[in-house]
């Protein structure tokens, strides 16, 4: 039986990705996706690969910033056709946002996980962002970590960290994470280096 998998995609809704985007998804995500799906089908005959989405700094109409989602799916063409359709429209001024989009990555990893789940599956997380991130504290909710592993079936905390805060729980939770960015910018490998799963990629 093949191992399973689960892969999200953090996204930032920053217009200034927009014109990047194209090639971002078409170039990079789409292959990392079918590649994803194709190495669980030759691990064991019932492929078992999960795909979500979330995008931070996504400006909703009425309703300002806020986080947007694309809940676990196995259904791979209708995941890539979500991600060709996105829309960026959030602001340059949100950098700081980028905690919101990893806390959320988090807290999407683990709700509702069996232990056994848990700690035979893989988690893979890419981030997709621009712009100059700003390591400002905000309050988001994170899972429970205790001697550096996630405590099943713990409530979660809700506390003020800034991104790089939360990147280093990636680490301590085993879930890789990626760095994808069109902008050269000293953050984002220093994002990258807390968790040293998967090479960051400039585009």
């Amino acid at each position: 039986m093949a191992t399973k998998k689960w892969l999200t995609i953090v996204v930032d809704g920053n217009s200034d990705l927009s014109p990047f985007w194209p090639k971002i998804s078409s170039e990079f995500l789409v292959k990392i996706v079918r590649a994803f799906c194709d190495n669980s089908r030759r691990e064991g005959a019932i492929p078992s690969c999960e795909f979500g989405l979330i995008m931070y700094n996504a400006n909703i109409s009425g309703l300002g910033y806020r986080v947007q989602f694309i809940k676990w799916t196995t259904d791979v063409e209708h995941f890539l056709g979500n991600l060709s359709r996105l829309t960026f429209n959030g602001s340059n001024q949100n950098q700081h946002n980028i905690v919101q989009g990893l806390a959320e990555a988090l807290v999407m990893f683990t709700r509702n996980m069996r232990i056994q789940e848990f700690f035979n599956g893989e988690r893979h997380c890419i981030l997709v962002a621009t712009g100059d991130p700003d390591p400002q504290k905000m309050l988001v909710s994170l899972p429970t970590i205790g001697e550096e592993k996630f405590v099943v079936g713990q409530n979660f905390n809700v506390l003020k960290a800034h991104f790089l805060e939360v990147a280093k729980m990636f680490h301590s939770l085993r879930i890789s994470l990626s760095v994808l960015t069109p902008k050269k910018h000293p953050m984002f490998h220093t994002i990258f280096n807390l968790v040293k799963f998967n090479l960051s990629h400039n585009i």
